[in-house]
């Protein structure tokens, strides 16, 4: 219902063509029931709800404001759903004997994804990150890790100048989040208190629910903050770097940030508290604000 509202309202008061309506409403929400997936198989929460895809459509709506080639539209979400199943493959390294496959095959579809579009080339740093993070001393992982994306970039690129097409010819163009001070203080704002919020639960989660929602948001941040940094970034150095453009990519950090602020509907019911209630209602509130004033500017 958010989905369809969201682009009637968008496709009624703004002139959008209708194929980029409809690649930007199907991109979303495959991006956000992806997102579903990984919320519940990767255990992110004891017992998964909608919470999270309604987070993702939210933000996705929010910072959804995009202009070029309905082609370089549909390569971008394309894009970050490949991102998405290679995160959804490192989630499942929790106590594995051996993780070399997993790691090919996650390295495989990062590769993918950043050929799809160079924006996203973070998502390669998220990688290091979370390997860091759970298997850092054994090296035949790295070397697979590696060995996938140097795999799936080769792959990639030989389909690319088979078919003579530019994937990821970066056409697109977003606005600067800071350019909006609305915006940029609301999703701040959001994003702090939900990681507040999750550093908060992690004490009473297993070890497994530990690493993937913190692996998750690691993954995440770096597919965002890669964005900022440009490849094939000019000299001096202060020219490689731009702010945060308001990709629909900002939303999937955001949205595994603030889910935690909707109260798990199973603790709801035994428990119900006027306060988080209310918490939960004044974030939809800031959401529908800042959708509104983005639609009449």
């Amino acid at each position: 219902m958010t989905l369809v509202v969201g682009l009637l309202l968008r496709g009624s008061l703004v002139e959008v063509a209708w194929q980029s309506l409809l690649i930007q409403g199907l991109g979303l929400l495959s991006v956000a029931l992806f997102c579903h997936h990984i919320y519940v198989k990767g255990q992110f929460v004891e017992r998964g709800d909608p919470a999270l895809s309604w987070c993702v459509i939210a933000w996705g709506l929010l910072f959804w404001e995009a202009s070029g080639p309905w082609m370089d539209q549909l390569l971008s979400w394309l894009s970050l759903l490949t991102a998405c199943a290679s995160l959804s493959l490192t989630l499942q390294m929790h106590r594995q004997p051996t993780t070399s496959a997993i790691q090919f095959r996650a390295g495989a579809l990062a590769a993918v994804a950043i050929c799809l579009n160079p924006q996203h080339w973070g998502i390669a740093l998220g990688l290091i990150l979370i390997q860091i993070n759970t298997r850092p001393s054994i090296l035949r992982e790295w070397l697979m890790l590696a060995l996938g994306g140097a795999w799936g970039g080769a792959v990639t690129l030989f389909l690319e100048n088979l078919l003579n097409s530019t994937p990821g010819s970066m056409t697109m163009a977003y606005p600067s989040i800071f350019s909006d001070s609305l915006q940029l203080g609301g999703s701040m704002v959001w994003g702090a208190l939900g990681l507040l919020m999750l550093y908060r639960e992690q004490s009473n989660k297993n070890l497994r629910m530990q690493n993937s929602r913190m692996n998750t948001v690691v993954f995440t941040g770096s597919l965002v903050a890669g964005s900022c940094i440009q490849i094939g970034f000019p000299i001096p150095w202060e020219g490689a770097l731009h702010p945060i453009q308001a990709s629909p990519a900002l939303a999937l950090p955001l949205a595994f940030l603030t889910v935690n602020l909707i109260p798990q509907w199973e603790y709801h019911k035994r428990n119900s508290n006027r306060w988080t209630n209310a918490l939960f209602w004044f974030f939809v509130g800031t959401l529908l604000v800042l959708f509104a004033q983005q639609i009449i500017r």
